[in-house]
């Protein structure tokens, strides 16, 4: 009698593990994907954190999970885990990304009011020496 129930429950661990490995990496996939359609560069950098974030997250997640025996479950929290992480990472590096080409814009249009003042100067120091 007690066999056939640790028999269910066997079956239907390997289930709960597959399923929820299946979802942190079904999360990876559908990200990576949506990474390659119409999105600004910090909304794809977003995106990328968070599939990276997710698969990263999956795989350690089952690791710890195995460590405690459930390994489904702790890729599912390290899945959700690392996607979060992952997006507020990819977030960050966008807006980061936004700064310093706005910084080098900055520097380049600086670098050509300073080229054009260079060159006036130089016309009248010509019209000077005539």
């Amino acid at each position: 009698m007690h066999q056939p129930q640790s028999g269910m429950t066997m079956l239907r661990r390997p289930v709960l593990r597959s399923r929820s490995l299946g979802l942190g990496l079904a999360l990876a996939l559908t990200a990576g994907t949506l990474s390659g359609c119409a999105m600004s560069p910090g909304q794809q950098d977003t995106l990328q954190g968070v599939g990276i974030g997710a698969a990263g997250g999956a795989a350690l997640g089952a690791i710890g999970g195995a460590i405690v025996g459930n390994p489904g479950m702790g890729a599912a929290v390290g899945a959700a885990t690392g996607a979060a992480l992952g997006g507020g990472g990819g977030y960050l590096y966008s807006k980061y990304n936004q700064q310093t080409d706005q910084q080098t814009a900055q520097t380049a249009q600086m670098r050509a009011q300073l080229a054009q003042q260079q060159a006036e100067i130089n016309q009248l120091k010509a019209q000077q020496q005539k």
